[in-house]
């Protein structure tokens, strides 16, 4: 019976570092699935910015050329 509860206990230990490990892992990955989606959310703002100012160039160019012909 002491081996039976010796072997469950080297058991639970080994579950329990597994649950750890399987914790530090999933950490991880939250974190690297965090920086990429602030990567991301950074990149897809530079380009609304780089499109609001060329919209806005193109627009005070057709402006110009409007204003030119009469």
């Amino acid at each position: 019976m002491e081996n039976y509860i010796a072997k469950l206990e080297e058991e639970k230990a080994a579950l329990e570092k597994e649950v750890s490990d399987l914790k530090i892992t999933c950490q991880m990955v939250e974190k690297r699935a965090q920086e990429q989606k602030q990567a991301e959310e950074k990149k897809h703002g530079e380009e609304i910015n780089f499109l609001k100012r060329t919209n806005q160039q193109l627009k005070s160019q057709l402006e110009g050329i409007i204003s030119q012909k009469k």
